[in-house]
């Protein structure tokens, strides 16, 4: 699996990718040929269209650092298979009623992601753990 981070990430978390898959760095100028081969992608703010996911013909899953989901076409992703993640994103507020349908399709993605053999990947361990907390 090859798995390109391309925007600046902490190293300790690129490190952990590292002992998962092949990882080409935001700093490799291998990275802006990402379309090319990647499996996986790492971001922050960099913006993922549906024009670079119908080229990237091999990516399954995308995984998002931070807050918001502008810059990821997440129809465009669900169109073409791809698992869009967002590790720890809104996780506590799933105990409540406005975050219901969110949490719905959240939980679908991640029974794809399992189905792939992407949990590690995708965090999933972790947000089992905080979930029952927040509904407590």
């Amino acid at each position: 699996m090859k798995i390109y981070v391309l925007d600046a990430f902490h190293l300790s978390g690129v490190e952990l990718a590292e002992k998962q898959a092949e990882v080409i760095r935001w700093d490799d100028p291998r990275a802006k040929n990402w379309h090319e081969d990647a499996d996986g992608l790492m971001v922050r703010g960099k913006k993922i269209a549906a024009e670079d996911m119908a080229r990237a013909k091999k990516l399954r899953v995308i995984s998002k650092q931070g807050v918001g989901l502008d810059n990821i076409d997440l129809e465009a992703a669900k169109a073409h298979g791809i698992v869009a993640n967002f590790p720890g994103q809104s996780v506590t507020s799933c105990g409540q009623p406005s975050h219901v349908a969110w949490c719905g399709s959240h939980s679908a993605g991640m029974r794809y992601a399992r189905s792939l053999g992407l949990e590690e990947f995708l965090d999933i361990g972790r947000v089992r753990r905080i979930i029952p907390r927040a509904n407590d």
